[in-house]
């Protein structure tokens, strides 16, 4: 090889190493560009999950107050029911009585043939001999009681 060919070939690998340099340089800026537009890419995503991280946590917090008031309000409504069923059961199995009631059963069933307004006057009669004979037995049963109190 002479002294002409070898400066051709050092020339011609310069060129080389020249061409691959500025290729290097230009993925280099290309690169820079792109991993700038990586970095804001993530920056947006990571500040919207950090918005979304925020949401779900406050959304989190109303669900369970929501969850315990449901809660006291079922509760609200059991005890409520438990009483409506109480008062419905009180109501049926105790019907009201007044003082009269056995009285107008006694007289329905040993007089039936008799007419209203004497039936309205045994009925007043026997009510006055049953308030006269419970009013004695009281008194009896508080001097009674009295006597028991007033011994030594």
């Amino acid at each position: 090889m002479s002294e002409g060919e070898k400066l051709a070939i050092r020339k011609h690998g310069e060129m080389l190493n020249a061409i691959k340099k500025e290729e290097k340089v230009e993925k280099l800026v290309v690169s820079n560009n792109d991993n700038r537009q990586r970095r804001k890419y993530r920056s947006k995503l990571l500040r919207e999950n950090r918005i979304l991280k925020e949401k779900n946590k406050n959304l989190c917090v109303t669900y369970s107050s929501l969850k315990k008031t449901i809660l006291r309000y079922r509760k609200k409504i059991n005890t409520l029911t438990n009483q409506l069923n109480q008062l419905k059961t009180k109501n049926t199995v105790e019907p009201t009585k007044s003082p009269t009631t056995p009285l107008t059963k006694y007289i329905e069933e040993e007089i039936p043939d008799i007419s209203e307004e004497s039936k309205q006057k045994i009925r007043k009669k026997l009510l006055e001999t049953r308030v006269l004979e419970e009013s004695l037995k009281e008194t009896y049963n508080d001097s009674k009681s009295n006597e028991e109190k007033n011994r030594p």
